[in-house]
């Protein structure tokens, strides 16, 4: 479309072109791990591309590769250079539309800026360190944010560490003098069947030796055992005539 003086309109002079649209500009510049990730996806997109050589692509159309093998390359050349500005205009929207050169260049700002805080803490506390040696306590204090995660969740479990470690000292020491006391209670005891079984062993000795008297014979009425027992009868025999005689 022209205007009357034949100048060609706006609309015409952007008609579209065949080529992919070129990414939009990068308004920061790439960082280390933004420039990781770029190498990363284009170097991924050549080994993919390579792997489409044209030894298989023509194997997908043996009647031309085979009549018009020329055409067929330069169609395959094509293609495979359309293929990779399409993948890589794709990717490079989508980087843009996610803001990732963006946020990757403020977890880079961020890793930096903990590095420098952590390496002036380390040379802070080099410094007071020095100073404290010199001085004796009077260093230069710390400021707490200064100071590394491991000190700062040091210093907040301290006094709880603490509370635990005198309550677990308390239980140890409850513990101990009950094993003590069950101690002696068992020393006690084993005393005690100690004794009891002297005393069995005693008293099982005067048994013994008394049927060892009996076995041996007494006074000379009757060896034994069957002596005792005709004593026995004798007596009860006695007992008995009295008793009757008293009726």
């Amino acid at each position: 479309m022209a205007t009357d003086d034949g100048a060609p309109t706006a609309p015409h002079a952007a008609a579209p072109s065949r080529s992919p649209t070129p990414p939009p500009p990068q308004h920061q510049t790439q960082g280390p791990r933004a420039t990781a990730l770029h190498n990363a996806f284009h170097g991924a997109l050549s080994a993919t591309l390579k792997r489409c050589g044209y030894g298989s692509f023509a194997a997908c159309f043996p009647t031309a590769a085979e009549r018009a093998p020329e055409a067929l390359e330069a169609f395959w050349r094509s293609f495979v250079g359309r293929l990779e500005e399409v993948c890589a205009g794709q990717f490079a929207e989508l980087v843009a539309e996610r803001g990732v050169v963006e946020g990757l260049n403020g977890l880079d700002g961020l890793v930096e800026g903990a590095r420098r805080r952590r390496k002036e803490v380390e040379e802070a506390r080099g410094m007071g360190e020095g100073l404290a040696k010199q001085g004796g306590e009077g260093g230069t204090p710390i400021i707490p944010h200064t100071l590394p995660p491991a000190t700062l969740a040091a210093a907040h479990l301290a006094p709880f560490l603490a509370a635990q470690q005198a309550t677990l000292s308390t239980r140890l020491g409850s513990v101990q003098q009950s094993n003590a006391d069950l101690f002696a209670t068992v020393k006690a005891q084993r005393a005690e069947l100690e004794d009891l079984v002297a005393g069995l062993e005693k008293v099982v000795g005067d048994l013994e030796g008394g049927v060892k008297m009996l076995s041996e014979g007494g006074d000379g009425k009757g060896g034994g055992v069957e002596g005792l027992g005709d004593e026995v009868w004798g007596v009860e025999k006695d007992l008995a005539e009295a008793a009757a005689k008293r009726e």
